[in-house]
């Protein structure tokens, strides 16, 4: 599920505007979600 969200989020960045409101906060959610991704893999 979360894999998918970080498809979902990394396609997103590709249509938003650099430097963008938008963009920063897709950026940042994709990092969570990478973060996540390692975690759950980790453990």
């Amino acid at each position: 599920m979360i894999k998918q969200l970080k498809n979902v989020i990394a396609i997103q960045i590709f249509d938003a505007a650099p430097d963008s409101p938008l963009y920063e906060s897709l950026q940042a959610q994709l990092e969570s979600a990478e973060r996540a991704i390692h975690v759950i893999e980790s453990n």
